[in-house]
This record gives C-alpha cells, sequence and structure tokens, in this order.
C-alpha cells in the first residue's frame, strides 16, 4: 500500500491496531525499533500487552484538539528494560475499524524535564507535584533552605514525614488530600511565612492521585509590612506626645524592639545618652557601651546627616550602627543602634556605603532605622516649633520677658486660693520717664536697646520667685508672691527704681532714664488679677504726678 511506503521511514512511531482487541496489524520502522523486538513477533499481538501507562500520565493535558487522546505509557522491552513514550490515538474514520498509535520517544520529554527542574531550582517559588501518599515527584525551588532542602528530601520520604513539625503546613496537605483546593497566605512553615496553594488532581472517580503545590517566601513582605506598621504606629504616637522627653524614649523603645538590638539617643558632644533602653533581659547593654560611644562621637568629624547611616568599631564583638536624627549635612543628634556580632560579620571588611558587606538583610534594617529616624526629625521639629509658639505667645519679643498675657495668667494662678497659702500678692506697676525723648531724640533702634537694658535690670533686681513681664511700651510690671508686708514691697521698688536710674550706654551714648513706680498689695488673695494690676496702674500714675523716680503703694486691693 502506498501509505506504507511513506509511513514506514517516519520519525515517530506508528502502529496500527484493529478492534476490539487492539490487536496489531502495522507498525512502521520507528516502532519497531521502540519495542525493539522483531516485526512478526509483534503482529497480531494486543497493544496493550506491549504496555503500561507511566506515573506521569496524568499530567499530559487533555483539552489540545490535535491529541485528543494522549497518554504517557512505557513499553516493557526485552530483558526488563522498558522505554517510555507518548502515545497519542486517533480514532478511526467513518466506516472505517482501524486505529493509529503514533508513539513518539520521551527522551526530548526527559531533557524537557531536566530543564524544568533546573528552571524550578533557580526559582524564587517553591512548586512540588506530589502523589497520594506526598511523595515529590518533581519539585524544587523557594529561597528559604528549609523549604529547599526538605523538598529534595521529600522525593524519597513523603512531606508528611519530612514537615512532620510544621503543623499549619501538615494541616494545609491533609485538605489537599482530601480533595480540597487550599490557598492560604502567610502559613507559618520553614522558619518563616509562606503563601500557600494547593491543588488536588482527581482521576475519573473522583479520586485524588496527584496534588500541585506551589509555595511562596513572602516572610521578607511579612517583615516589611510589620515594620511599616510599626513605623505608622510610631508616628501616630510621636504626633501625640508633647514632651520631647517621651518622644526620645518611644523612638528607642521602638527601635529596641523591631531589631532586637540595644539602642541610644545621643547628642552629640555628650557624655551621656539622652534615652537608651534594651527589648529585654536577654540582651543586655554592650560592656561599657556608654563611654566607648560618647568617645566615638566626640572624635569623629564624620556625623552622619539626617538619612544616612555610618557603621563603626565601638565595642569589641558588637555590630554598631549610628544613624543621623538631626538636621543638618552634620546632625546633632544620633540614634546609636548596637546588636553582638555574628559569625558572618565579625571583624568583616565594608563595602563603599560603610555597611558589613556579608550581614543578610542589612539593607532592610537600615530602611526601617532611617524611618524612624526620620518620624522622630520631623516630630522633633514640631515640638521644638510648638515650644517657639508657646513662647512667643507668652514673651515679649522685643525684650524677652513675660508678655501682658502671660503676666496676667500667673497673676491669676498667685491669686487663686485654692493654690496659694492665705498669703498677700503685690504687683508693682513701672512706667518709664523721660523716655519719649529718648526715642524722639535717638530713634527707636536706641530706644530699643534702652528698653532690653531696662528689663534686664529688672530681673537682676527682683526676687527669684517674682516675675518681671513688660505690658507694653515703657511700662513694665512685676508680679510678687509671698508677700510680708507694706514695707518689704516698699524697699523692693525703692531699689528697682534707684537701679533703672543709672545712665545706660548705647553705642557711645549716655541715657539716663527714670521710673515711677505704683505698688498695689491683696488682701490675702481676695481679689481679681485685673482689679490688682489696676490698682497698681492708679498708683503709678500718682507717684508720677508727684514728679516721677519714686513709688506709691495702695495696700488691700
Amino acid at each position: 500500500m502506498r501509505w506504507r511506503k511513506l509511513v514506514d521511514d517516519l520519525p515517530v512511531g506508528v502502529v496500527v491496531v484493529t478492534p476490539p482487541d487492539e490487536r496489531i496489524s502495522y507498525l512502521n520502522n520507528r516502532a519497531v525499533a521502540l519495542f525493539d523486538r522483531d516485526r512478526p513477533e509483534l503482529l497480531g499481538t494486543p497493544l496493550m500487552s506491549q504496555l503500561s501507562f507511566d506515573e506521569w500520565d496524568e499530567l499530559l493535558p487533555r483539552d489540545q484538539h490535535s491529541s485528543p487522546d494522549r497518554h504517557a505509557m512505557v513499553i516493557r522491552r526485552p530483558g526488563g528494560s522498558a522505554m517510555p513514550v507518548v502515545m497519542t490515538r486517533l480514532a478511526s474514520g467513518p466506516g472505517r475499524a482501524d486505529c493509529a498509535c503514533f508513539l513518539q520517544d520521551r527522551a526530548d520529554g526527559d531533557l524537557l524535564r531536566e530543564q524544568v527542574q533546573t528552571i524550578l531550582a533557580h526559582s524564587p517559588v517553591s512548586f512540588a507535584l506530589l502523589d497520594a501518599s506526598g511523595r515529590v515527584l518533581i519539585g524544587g525551588g523557594g529561597i528559604a533552605p528549609g523549604a529547599v532542602a526538605g523538598l529534595a528530601q521529600s522525593t524519597v520520604s513523603s512531606v508528611f514525614e519530612v514537615f512532620a513539625d510544621e503543623k499549619e503546613l501538615i494541616e494545609l496537605l491533609r485538605d489537599a488530600q482530601s480533595g480540597h483546593v487550599v490557598a492560604r497566605t502567610t502559613a507559618a512553615a520553614v522558619g518563616g511565612q509562606v503563601d500557600v496553594s494547593l491543588t488536588p488532581l482527581l482521576d475519573a472517580h473522583g479520586k485524588v492521585t496527584r496534588m500541585v503545590g506551589v509555595g511562596v517566601d513572602v516572610t521578607a513582605r511579612e517583615r516589611t509590612r510589620t515594620r511599616q506598621a510599626v513605623v505608622a504606629r510610631f508616628a501616630h504616637q510621636a504626633l501625640e506626645t508633647a514632651d520631647s522627653a517621651a518622644l526620645w524614649r518611644l523612638a528607642v523603645r521602638t527601635l529596641a524592639g523591631s531589631l532586637n538590638a540595644h539602642v541610644s539617643l545621643w547628642d552629640v558632644g555628650c557624655t551621656a545618652p539622652m534615652a537608651c533602653t534594651v527589648p529585654g533581659a536577654a540582651l543586655g547593654p554592650p560592656p561599657g557601651w556608654a563611654s566607648l560611644v560618647a568617645a566615638h562621637l566626640a572624635g569623629t568629624s564624620d556625623t552622619p546627616a539626617a538619612g544616612d547611616i555610618r557603621y563603626a568599631s565601638v565595642v569589641p564583638g558588637w555590630q554598631t550602627l549610628v544613624a543621623g536624627a538631626g538636621q543638618g549635612r552634620r546632625s546633632a543628634r544620633v540614634v546609636v543602634v548596637q546588636r553582638p556580632s555574628t559569625g558572618a560579620d565579625t571583624d568583616t571588611t565594608t563595602d563603599t556605603a560603610g555597611a558589613p558587606a556579608d550581614v543578610v538583610d542589612v539593607a532592610d534594617d537600615e530602611q526601617h532605622v532611617r524611618a524612624i529616624a526620620d518620624v522622630l526629625v520631623s516630630a522633633t521639629t514640631r515640638l521644638a516649633a510648638e515650644r517657639q509658639l508657646r513662647y512667643r505667645s507668652q514673651h515679649d519679643d522685643l525684650t524677652g520677658l513675660a508678655n501682658r498675657a502671660a503676666l496676667l495668667d500667673h497673676l491669676g494662678q498667685a491669686l487663686d486660693p485654692s493654690r496659694g497659702q492665705g498669703r498677700s500678692v503685690a504687683v508693682i506697676f513701672l512706667d518709664l520717664d523721660g523716655f519719649k525723648t529718648i526715642n524722639d531724640n535717638h530713634g527707636h533702634t536706641a530706644g530699643d536697646a534702652v528698653l532690653r537694658a531696662v528689663a534686664n535690670r529688672l530681673s537682676g533686681a527682683v526676687r527669684p520667685t517674682d516675675l518681671v513681664g513688660r505690658l507694653g511700651g515703657d511700662e513694665f510690671a512685676i508680679v510678687c508672691t509671698e508677700v510680708r508686708d507694706r514695707g518689704q514691697m516698699e524697699r523692693l521698688a525703692r531699689r528697682v527704681i534707684a537701679r533703672l536710674g543709672e545712665a545706660i550706654s548705647v553705642e557711645g551714648v549716655l541715657h539716663t532714664v527714670t521710673a515711677s513706680a505704683g505698688v498695689a498689695i491683696s488682701d490675702a488673695g481676695r481679689t481679681s488679677p485685673d482689679r490688682l494690676l489696676n490698682a497698681a496702674d492708679m498708683s503709678m500714675y500718682k507717684a508720677k504726678q508727684a514728679g516721677g523716680g519714686q513709688s506709691v503703694t495702695t495696700h488691700q486691693v
């Protein structure tokens, strides 16, 4: 037959069988070679007496229209050897009983399998094809050493034996073995966290014959998420913190907990840290760390700027990271992170960035330290701005004395019966005599200099418990607590007037001012701040009307 001449020399084995027993009625040369028998010996025998299904049969795709009936088979050859082949069966046409089968040597498939195994071995994703008992037929890949070693061992033993201690993973495998599709995010396994997917393959009777498993090591991802949450929580707490010392303690406690390290916060040049902490008793501070760190910071000119990191040899056997946590090119504040050196990073050389070249996850740790330091810098800047705003809201810009609002607030607290001890409170109201002349003749710059000098003299003339404030212009006031009697306040007023009467030199020009003072003393706290201040003001005008340079006292306001 003409078709046989065309088929005899095809590189693919061709076998024609006749129903119902599917006995061989024709073999081409390649098929005879695959069976490794003589043609007469094969003709007339049932095809399936020479073949058996291979364990890989269920993995072949069944949805290819060009090969609707395709199986992985093994030819049983003389001498007990086996030849793996892929058999594709073509249904007979209309009116024809014969059926053609194509046999393809699977040597090429074995090469492909080796190539796939090579790809898996270098893949960050762990893959495994398991039989129903849990033995790995093919698998590999992954970055977790425990997963890689476990999959390799499971080609001989069952995964249920190899991973017996991984209870969560075993539970997932049992679910897949019972026919359930499993998809679990961040399961705890092989010393880390893994995204696991398990798909059972069923036969025609619904029985699980294979399981396909995929695992992705997400330990680094989950650690990053955890640390991002730590930074976010720290940022939130930093926004609510109004005390700098509490903020510093919070920062070192946060870093110590997430890095399992000894952490301290320093102002460069200081001999002691602003704050330090350890995560627990298991990790104590490095021996002699405080003096060694202080000496290092004092002796280096390479203080990192905000966001920069340096590594230093400070304490033998400990790795020391120094991160800038202040503003400017050379940060005046640094975070110091110290951990015991491992065998990998003891006495290691450093790369161009200054970090030990062979330390695992060092970049992730550095990023975390930078994030906390950045929040710390921002929060510290915010606290400084808030302190400045509070200061400016309570102090006079020109002289630095308490302003009118702060003075009245202090006076109100001093007069509050619940705070006081029944003693009187006094206000000395001062107005400079002849100050307008200085402004008119020498300008406001000279006048401002005189006002600052007056403020300094007032602060030096009063008692430590007294508060000096500027009410505005050339008017000042002194709030005095712990008042024993009228004579004590009158003597203080005279001392202040005498001190202000001394000449003030401004750019080589001497200016002389006097002051009129009005003294008002409360009746054991039974008055209001405005009323007491107004009484002192009225007494000051009486002194000014009397010629200035003197004081007038109003008692029991």
